[in-house]
């Protein structure tokens, strides 16, 4: 009896490595967990947002893969109109998933206009908290095709980014670990980044004499 309930079964066939679902991108050869491309997988979700274009939602996600089982992390974006939200579970892959591969350790996640902030804790051969990290510029000119802007990819901040929030054509980005905030302009061509707290100028001066003292 049971031979023919396991041949009756569903069966996947798997590499040589670990498994971690049909969602994710596995290399030729052998593998094990750290060395699987993150593909359309929820891995670590920090953030999440809509994103309407054109008459069309989509449910962007920020994945921060925090136990390495993948190569990176991702912004992935699926058609929130699809979502069956009163008839159980929807499958990633009945979602026109998009997907673009970044750093791990991805926090926040806000638009402006055609462009996805993405805050990234990751500091690449970093074994303090001092180095600079960053936000991702990602271009969602078309959400089902994501890509890094070309002017300008990413903006450096302080240490550790967390949350994005947006207002009056700038992004406030926290920075926990340092204690700080930056503070990106969006009404420039590309972003740049802001000195809330610009050098002082000292600027000549002149000196009366009033009382002829000398």
């Amino acid at each position: 009896l049971l031979l023919p309930l396991l041949l009756a079964a569903c069966v996947r066939i798997v590499g040589r490595g670990p498994d971690a679902g049909a969602c994710a991108d596995y290399p030729d050869g052998t593998w094990t967990w750290g060395q699987i491309g993150v593909g359309t997988c929820l891995a670590g979700p920090t953030d999440l947002t809509f994103l309407t274009r054109e008459g069309q939602t989509f449910l962007a996600i920020a994945n921060s893969d925090p136990f390495h089982n993948f190569t990176s992390g991702s912004l992935l974006l699926l058609d929130a109109d699809a979502l069956a939200l009163t008839s159980g579970a929807t499958l990633i892959h009945d979602l026109a998933p998009a997907v673009l591969p970044l750093d791990r350790f991805l926090g926040g996640v806000a638009f402006d206009g055609t462009t996805a902030l993405i805050s990234s804790r990751f500091s690449p051969d970093s074994y303090t908290t001092t180095a600079l990290d960053k936000v991702w510029l990602v271009d969602l000119t078309d959400p089902t095709s994501p890509a890094l802007r070309e002017d300008r990819p990413y903006v450096s901040v302080r240490q550790d980014p967390t949350d994005v929030l947006l207002f009056d054509r700038k992004a406030w980005v926290l920075n926990p670990s340092d204690a700080s905030l930056s503070v990106i302009d969006l009404s420039a061509d590309p972003p740049r980044l802001l000195d809330p707290a610009p050098a002082t100028v000292i600027s000549p001066a002149t000196l009366l004499d009033d009382d002829a003292s000398g």
